[in-house]
């Protein structure tokens, strides 16, 4: 494992990379209402310099994992320095007042995060809109969490907002799981688990809505009768805007999600850029959606589903697929199908880290059409990806003609600024 903690003087534009100079570091995120938060402590060494403001980011094997900004120092007569860091959430917490109608959560996301200059990674489509949602003076990670908890009432889907380091990001939690352990198995000597029904933990919901004609409030109640038995009851009750229709309020009561029994079993393959992958289902990915509550399939069995009806052999895509591969794999399998041959590639990222944004006009095809002939910017590009050593001017043929999936780096490549 290879971990990397560099800081960015934004005054003076210097970075260090100041992992072998660190004591420790500790990095908490959580699912709801906080920023992420990164402490460090390191010795000061050399020329290191930094002050509130400065840019942290952290990544493990290449795969950037914390991005954020220095809030706190403290430094000790020795040289020692503590820091704290938080992530874009942190800017959220300023007071604001909206007011948004028929928006989906990650267009309200999409507004606020414009408004204070923040950047947006991946955000889901909750397929959702929220009929109106008027605040106050309130911090906007309340007015975002307002937005999900209505989605969450009338889809019944759950939906993490946070950071992901290239910007504010929305997605479901299955759709989250990551490969990257940060410390060797053999560090692990103790741990402590824990599991509750206290927070955030429901099996009766209650839906009220104000009935102007009656005066009364209508009332849809959505049960889970097995589990009261088990828990009893715990409910949670909201009450709705007044034109959520009967629908929107029933919409609890859908079809669960179908999801797939994995055994508990490592699946290994072989990536024609990355080598040998190995993956424990049950461990690393626990029981996968087939088909979402609302009968779409999910990615993972309608790709495999579409390659192997499709004839497809060879499978190149991003290298942020990587962790995908096993189980789609072991789909196969369970199918019948053969698996295809995988080629992953590094990704082309910002010199940030942060991958390339449409938003933020990082490569722009018609100003690259205006600066470079197509021979060059592939050989640019070429030499950039490590597959020829010079970077000169060469043709599509002429490459194909050298191109090894051995040359290929293995780590993202972050374009120049000239570019």
């Amino acid at each position: 494992m290879t971990t990397e903690l560099l800081i960015a003087n934004k005054a003076g534009g210097k970075i260090w990379e100041v992992s072998n100079c660190t004591q420790s570091a500790q990095w908490t995120t959580n699912r709801t209402g906080s920023p992420g938060t990164f402490r460090f402590t390191l010795n000061k060494a050399g020329d290191i310099g930094f002050v509130e403001g400065d840019i942290v980011r952290f990544s493990v094997d290449g795969q950037l994992q914390f991005y954020g900004w220095v809030f706190t120092k403290r430094k000790d007569r020795w040289g020692v320095i503590e820091v704290t860091c938080y992530d874009r959430l942190r800017y959220l917490k300023a007071n604001a007042s909206y007011a948004f109608y028929a928006q989906k959560a990650g267009d309200i996301i999409r507004q606020i995060a414009e408004d204070f200059q923040l950047t947006t990674g991946n955000l889901a489509d909750t397929g959702y809109a929220v009929p109106s949602l008027i605040e106050e003076d309130q911090t906007c990670l309340d007015i975002i969490e307002g937005a999900l908890q209505q989605t969450l009432l009338n889809t019944g889907d759950i939906y993490v907002f946070y950071d992901d380091g290239t910007g504010l990001a929305l997605r479901k939690p299955e759709d989250m799981i990551s490969n990257v352990m940060i410390g060797e198995k053999s560090l692990l000597t103790d741990y402590t688990y824990k599991t509750d029904i206290d927070e955030q933990t429901y099996n009766s919901v209650k839906l009220t809505r104000p009935n102007e004609e009656t005066g009364r409030a209508d009332v849809v109640i959505v049960q889970h009768s097995g589990n009261i038995a088990q828990w009893g009851p715990l409910q949670l009750k909201q009450t709705v805007d007044g034109d959520v229709n009967d629908a929107q309020m029933k919409a609890q009561n859908r079809p669960p999600a179908w999801r797939i029994r994995v055994p508990e079993e490592c699946v290994a393959c072989h990536d024609g850029v990355y080598g040998e992958v190995s993956q424990n289902l049950q461990r690393e990915c626990g029981d996968f959606i087939l088909r979402r509550s609302d009968g779409v399939y999910a990615y993972q069995l309608a790709v495999v589903c579409d390659d192997a009806l499709g004839g497809i052999t060879q499978v190149v895509r991003g290298r942020d697929l990587l962790s995908s591969t096993p189980r789609q794999i072991w789909l196969c399998r369970m199918l019948g199908f053969e698996p295809p041959e995988y080629y992953h590639v590094p990704l082309l990222i910002a010199l940030d880290g942060r991958r390339l944004s449409k938003r933020e006009r990082d490569l722009d095809l018609s100003r690259l059409r205006e600066r470079f002939r197509p021979e060059a910017l592939i050989g640019r590009l070429a030499f950039l990806s490590g597959l020829i050593p010079l970077q000169e001017p060469i043709s599509a043929a002429e490459l194909a003609r050298e191109f090894a999936w051995e040359k290929l780096s293995r780590k993202d490549i972050p374009i120049p600024p000239d570019f």
